[in-house]
């Protein structure tokens, strides 16, 4: 069993080192920016939209909190906010959020700075959990035990409380109050267990082509993926956009 768990984490470092090189390369283990991206990063604003002009999603049913029209948003912290992409290349990433047993949606339209008119690196265009990630070379870290970027998931929720009003910390997740003392916190990458307790689950960095997995209750007997199956319209395996 070690050594089966040994070679499907090899191969797993095997494929995210080479999608990496592409990266670096500035070949084509992502395709080309879509139009979105080349039209900059306001514009992925629009494209995060319903058809109503407001956030598409952002009113589903469910949703504890949303953001008051024309509120300020305050910058998420350790990351730019930007209004071109310049030579950052897309990425995707896939996160899971259970709450006491259930799967809670992570919202759409986190990281669009409506009032600035400028996009956060990590970002979501739908409802579906997928990261979509835009990335420098140098922001791809592969010195840890899994090949990620220098964005970590607390960054990410200090996004969704900046832009979506949904805010996160060891009393509450997206938004949802952590009710039960003395609740457990898990983070899981690539179905493997790395971090226990807010602190470590909220510096887990994202995982390059990965899935990321928190988990607030007890875990046990539950089954963290060990990966997602990104549909078509958003890319092929670890890029996209």
């Amino acid at each position: 069993m070690v050594e089966a768990f040994a070679i499907r984490r090899r191969a797993r470092i095997t494929l995210a080192l080479a999608c990496a090189a592409l990266l670096i390369a500035a070949s084509g283990c992502a395709p080309s920016p879509s139009s979105r991206h080349d039209s900059g990063a306001a514009a992925s604003v629009d494209a995060a939209r319903g058809a109503g002009g407001s956030p598409a999603g952002a009113a589903a049913a469910g949703q504890p909190h949303t953001a008051a029209a024309g509120q300020p948003h305050a910058a998420a912290p350790g990351l730019p906010c930007l209004k071109s992409w310049g030579k950052r290349q897309p990425f995707l990433a896939h996160l899971d959020v259970w709450i006491y047993g259930q799967k809670v949606p992570v919202p759409a339209a986190v990281g669009f700075d409506e009032r600035h008119g400028c996009t956060y690196p990590v970002s979501t265009m739908d409802g579906t959990g997928i990261l979509h990630v835009m990335a420098l070379p140098n922001e791809l870290d592969m010195s840890g035990p899994y090949v990620g970027f220098n964005f970590t998931l607390g960054q990410f929720l200090a996004e969704a409380g900046a832009t979506a009003n949904l805010p996160s910390g060891p009393s509450e997740l997206l938004g949802r109050p952590l009710t039960e003392p003395g609740t457990a916190v898990t983070g899981w990458v690539n179905g493997i267990l790395w971090a226990v307790g807010w602190d470590q689950v909220s510096a887990l960095k994202i995982p390059a082509g990965g899935e990321l997995t928190v988990i607030i209750g007890p875990p046990w007997g539950f089954n963290a993926p060990f990966a997602y199956s990104f549909p078509a319209q958003h890319g092929v395996g670890q890029g996209g956009g």
